[in-house]
């Protein structure tokens, strides 16, 4: 089974703010999913791998992670299920497929009104 890692890759630029990544790791092979998110050091508990919250924008920076773990977490179940030799490379794939699947008008309050 695959592993998942969320972590900050400092900037080399002192001052500048750091990346979120996700660490996959299967079979000795491991690959990143660069996210869009940057945090400073200070905003990072590498610890528990989470965002220290300091304001909403935190919080709900916390909660794309929390999704996007959830989502690498079942595609990572259901390949694990439906066959033993994957790479990690799949994975990845059928994350950025996933989230092609989406777009902010699924989300609209538009849709749900009658």
């Amino acid at each position: 089974m695959a592993t998942v890692k969320v972590k900050l890759r400092p900037s080399t630029v002192p001052g500048k703010a750091g990346t979120i990544y996700y660490q996959l790791t299967h079979l000795r092979q491991v690959k990143q999913i660069t996210t869009k998110i940057h945090l400073h050091p200070q905003d990072w508990d590498s610890n528990k791998a989470q965002i220290i919250f300091t304001d909403s924008t935190s919080y709900l920076l916390q909660c794309k992670i929390d999704r996007d773990l959830d989502r690498l977490k079942k595609i990572i179940y259901k390949i694990d299920a439906e066959c033993a030799n994957y790479t990690v490379n799949e994975i990845i794939e059928k994350f950025y497929q996933t989230t092609a699947d989406y777009s902010i008008t699924d989300f609209s309050p538009n849709k749900f009104k009658s």
